[in-house]
């Protein structure tokens, strides 16, 4: 039992009362001081040996608490420690301040893998654990904490036992003093956080990456399915971080393996081009576990048994060391399958590479799948497109509001549209048939809310161009896959033709006879050889009445001639057989008249087996015949003209010809020494010489009109050289008292653009009849602007007008016509071929122009013409001027020896003597072979070479010569032929310059200079 202290004290007062007591009756007079002495001291000797026994109590439970503290803190799964800092003590940022371990407990050694021994003696140990790339932070932590004397937080790397460990390290500062401060913290062994925060963000990446390839495959096109499989498993790849990851497929008929994708990491070798058409049966064990449905995971390849010794061949060049394949199935079936190699290490596969290669197959198959479905639905959608496109029938669908969702081609077509796509979106009121949009509507809302079809209706169309047509309609309800309805399904077909056909077969029921009675062929209808029915055509052809022919005593075979009735029973017996004949044909038959007619005949058996029915027209061809007749006669006609125009080409060149000697004789005539007589009958004599050129010019230029070969030369030239010719003309013709004026209009351009030749020969065809029909008075030439058009061109009126016998109003009408000549009194003494007006209206034409007169008789007429010109600007105008003066001056050229080919005598002669006397030597041979042997580089200047030469003609010279040397001299082509085209004809085949016959003096002179001269 025990006692409260003021119970033991409250004893012991009345143990010592008890003894002071008996010691006061025992020792009489005892002080009372001494008692209290003895009484201070037994208390104190008492409270010393309560205290004593309670400090020895305390002692023992401290030691025990001590032995419960240790055991707690060892027993914590952290690291505990308390160390003492020195403050009076500078350090910097990449180093620790002076520390010193005052506690450390066992699991602190365990996690640190420093002993605490070794830590109590040298506490900067501490930091060679921390791995080098946490260091840094670590030295910071510490640095922030020991300065501003907060909590220390650090998380980081360590060594320990060759393994990288995680710890987190957290401190509590307490100052002591000045000089030091006491940390207390606690070391936390973070690996397996660590390592399960990796692991989770591992999945969540994993888990992202299946989200990321997922979408791709469910949005993924055809188009789009080899770059996405591409994608996936570069995606794959590189989150596994594998070597090189692929897709084989397995045809089923080939029993083959195809590597069809495939994807490399960086140094690896691709093996997708090896890898095609792979047969099966050489490789059993891997063929064998696929169809087992069995992945296949091979840790080490060099290590395969020997069954797999043929697989093994087939990876180890691929140097594959480990793969892990999962098969793709399809319904109980292999398909193919998707895997992984590693080629730069041996690698066991982790449980997300398993997953995550289990998932692509899946995803594989069905992107096939899909593939393969997407193809069908496009061909399928294909098939559908191309038959409603195909069929006549059109077909068109609508939404709620009536705006078009689709149709066929056909209907674009009715709509006006290219395609079908520029439809989506419209409605009725904006296509062509605006006008029955209305109508259709109506009909399309009856459908949709009565939910019934409305069938085989007729109504009216506006087509693109404007023209009315009839369609059979049907519409239908359109229903989507929950059945409801979502718009307006149509179709139609255009029944235009058969609504025609109907009317036309309604209204050919009623006038059948007035169209057939009034034919313009004879119709008719056989039966068994008998006729059923003729109309009045066929009775006016045959001469006969309807009665008489339809009579059952009326044989057909009457009405033909003895050869047509050959040729009918050739035509019945070849039907017979079943050979095929002609359905139209050509006989002959006797009109009741005893005339024979030819007819042509069209049938159409119209036979059953019991009867023989024939429906024909028979066609009055006599007058036919004859016109076939006229057309042969139109073809010898035109053969005529061909025949006319070869004739007038040859006689041209073989007048021409001699022409060149007389002109040439003529002109050296004129230059000898003659008296007054003489020189009057030489000039009488070239008069004669150049009407008969000028006839001859004339008779070629209608030819050429009449050929259509006639074409204008258009050249500058400036307007004041417009009447030039016609002025050396009157000089030279006129021998009357007649004055001959001229007026430019100034408002004309100085410099115009036309054919100068041509416009010169009208003037002077004129100008020639005018000073025919003109006895005295004037001729006045004019020229002025008729019609600005533009700019750049203009209409130019040209009029000759004479005081002369003028023309009566009877012969105004056939003035230009073609060898026609005003009748006068004296017409007989007016030369002339009557072509020159008519060639004159055909040159106007050609150049957009019109010709006119304005005559009375006795007063004179005033012929006008027009033609198109273009205006030349100023800077043209200087260079005509400068080739104007070029032409007019002409310098005297040294001489020069000329090579001269020509087969006719007189016309070297005549040549001979112009050359002669223009100063130059002249060198002659009588064909183009002569030439080819003559010729010397060295000492000919020129070659005149004539195009029509016996032995070899000049055109073949000249192609010999070209031939044989590099350079040579101007070959200058002569000849008669005055055709259009001639000219460039000529040059073409190797001539350089060409000269039409008959020539003069003045021509070669104005050749040589441009050839020359420059």
């Amino acid at each position: 039992m025990q006692f409260s202290r003021i119970h033991l004290i409250s004893f012991l007062i009345l143990i010592i009362t008890l003894l002071y007591a008996v010691l006061s009756l025992l020792l009489s007079n005892l002080p009372v001081y001494v008692f209290v002495s003895f009484l201070v001291t037994l208390v104190l000797v008492i409270y010393l040996t309560l205290q004593y026994n309670k400090l020895q109590e305390s002692f023992k439970i401290s030691q025990r608490n001590e032995s419960l503290y240790k055991d707690l803190v060892n027993a914590q799964p952290a690291g505990i420690y308390r160390l003492l800092q020195r403050n009076d003590i500078n350090f910097t940022r990449d180093q620790l301040p002076l520390l010193k371990y005052e506690f450390l407990n066992d699991q602190h050694e365990i996690i640190t893998g420093i002993s605490n021994s070794d830590l109590f003696t040298k506490s900067e140990l501490i930091t060679q654990m921390i791995h080098f790339e946490d260091l840094k932070s670590f030295y910071d932590k510490n640095y922030e904490a020991v300065k501003t004397r907060k909590p220390f937080r650090w998380e980081g790397r360590i060594f320990k036992d060759g393994e990288i460990k995680w710890l987190r390290i957290e401190s509590e500062p307490r100052v002591l003093n000045e000089d030091q401060t006491l940390w207390t913290g606690i070391v936390f062994d973070i690996t397996q956080q660590k390592r399960l925060e990796v692991m989770m963000d591992k999945r969540k990446a994993f888990e992202r990456l299946l989200l990321d390839i997922s979408s791709h495959f469910v949005n993924m096109s055809v188009e789009r399915f080899d770059e996405i499989l591409n994608l996936a498993i570069e995606k794959i790849g590189k989150f596994c971080d594998i070597d090189r990851s692929y897709i084989f497929i397995w045809h089923e008929t080939t029993n083959t393996l195809q590597n069809t994708h495939e994807w490399c990491n960086k140094g690896i070798t691709s093996q997708i081009e090896y890898l095609q058409e792979l047969p099966c049966g050489e490789i059993p064990q891997w063929m064998a576990e696929l169809n087992k449905f069995n992945p296949i995971n091979i840790y080490d390849v060099s290590q395969l048994p020997k069954e797999w010794e043929v697989e093994k061949q087939i990876l180890e060049p691929q140097e594959v060391k480990s793969l892990f394949v999962v098969p793709i199935i399809s319904q109980e079936k292999l398909v193919g399958f998707v895997g992984f190699d590693s080629v730069r290490k041996k690698r066991e596969w982790v449980d997300y590479e398993v997953k995550i290669l289990k998932v692509f197959a899946d995803l594989v198959y069905n992107a096939f799948e899909r593939k393969k479905a997407e193809i069908g639905l496009t061909h399928s959608r294909q098939m559908l497109r191309n038959v409603l496109d195909t069929i006549k029938v059109r077909v068109f669908w609508k939404d709620l509001n009536l705006n078009y969702l689709g149709c066929n081609q056909a209907f674009a077509r009715d709509a006006g549209l290219h395609s079908t796509e520029e439809l989506i979106g419209k409605n009725d009121f904006d296509m062509v048939w605006m006008d029955q949009a209305a109508l259709y509507q109506a009909d399309d809302r009856l459908v949709i809310q009565s939910r019934k079809p409305k069938l085989n209706f007729e109504e009216p169309q506006t087509g693109p161009q404007g023209e009315q047509k009839w369609l059979l309609t049907s519409k239908i309800p359109l229903e989507d896959i929950n059945g409801q309805i979502m718009g307006v399904l149509g179709t139609y077909q255009d029944i235009t033709d058969h609504k025609q056909a109907e009317d036309a077969v309604k209204a050919s029921e009623k006038k059948y006879r007035i169209l057939t009675e009034n034919a313009f062929d004879g119709i008719y209808l056989l039966e068994n050889e008998q006729f059923q029915y003729v109309n009045q055509r066929f009775c006016e052809i045959t001469g006969l009445s309807a009665d008489e022919i339809c009579s059952p005593d009326f044989s057909l075979w009457s009405l033909f001639t003895e050869k047509s009735k050959k040729i009918a029973e050739e035509r019945k017996q070849a039907r017979l057989q079943g050979k095929d004949i002609p359905g139209i044909y050509e006989l002959q038959i006797k009109r009741k008249s005893g005339e024979i007619c030819d007819i042509e005949i069209s049938t159409t058996p119209m036979s059953t087996k019991e009867k023989i029915v024939i429906l024909g027209i028979m066609r009055d061809i006599t007058e036919r015949k004859h016109n076939e007749s006229l057309r042969s006669q139109v073809a010898v006609a035109n053969q005529t003209v061909l025949f006319k125009q070869n004739f007038l080409a040859n006689m041209s060149h073989e007048i021409r010809t001699p022409l060149t000697g007389v002109l040439g004789m003529i002109e050296i005539l004129s230059q000898t020494k003659l008296d007054h007589n003489q020189l009057d009958y030489v000039n009488t004599l070239r008069l004669s010489t150049e009407n008969l050129r000028e006839i001859i010019n004339q008779i070629l230029d209608y030819s050429k009109i009449e050929a259509g070969q006639l074409q204008l030369k258009m050249r500058q030239f400036r307007k004041d050289f417009m009447f030039e010719n016609a002025k050396k003309l009157y000089s030279s013709i006129c021998k009357k008292d007649i004055i001959l004026e001229t007026y430019l209009d100034p408002e004309l351009p100085e410099v115009i653009e036309a054919d100068e030749y041509r416009i010169s020969q009208i003037i002077n065809n004129l100008l020639s009849n005018a000073v025919k029909f003109t006895h005295k008075g004037k001729i006045i030439i004019e020229a002025q602007p008729a019609k600005w058009l533009d700019d750049q061109s203009l209409l130019v009126k040209v009029m000759v007008t004479d005081t002369g016998i003028g023309i009566k109003p009877e012969s105004m009408e056939h003035l230009f016509n073609p060898f026609e000549q005003i009748e006068t009194d004296d017409t007989r003494n007016i030369d002339g071929t009557g072509l020159g007006l008519s060639i004159c209206k055909e040159l106007v034409a050609l150049m957009d122009g019109e010709i006119g007169v304005d005559s009375s008789p006795g007063e004179g007429s005033m012929f006008w013409f027009t033609f198109k010109a273009k205006i030349v600007s100023d800077n043209q105008m200087d260079e005509v001027q400068d080739i104007k003066k070029l032409k007019n001056k002409l310098e005297k050229t040294k001489a020069l020896s000329i090579l001269f080919a020509e087969d006719k005598i007189v016309n070297q002669k005549v040549v001979f003597l112009m050359l002669k006397s223009l100063g130059h030597n002249v060198s002659l041979a009588k064909n183009g072979k002569e030439v080819v042997s003559i010729f010397d580089p060295e000492k000919f200047d020129l070659i005149l070479m004539d195009i029509q030469m016996p032995v070899m003609d000049g055109v073949t010279a000249t192609k010999l010569l070209k031939k044989k040397y590099k350079k040579l001299p101007p070959i200058v082509g002569l000849s008669a032929n005055a055709f259009e085209g001639d000219r460039e004809k000529y040059m073409n085949l190797g001539m350089d310059e060409y000269l039409t016959k008959p020539v003069t003096s003045f021509d070669f002179e104005s050749l040589i200079n441009r050839l020359f001269n420059n």
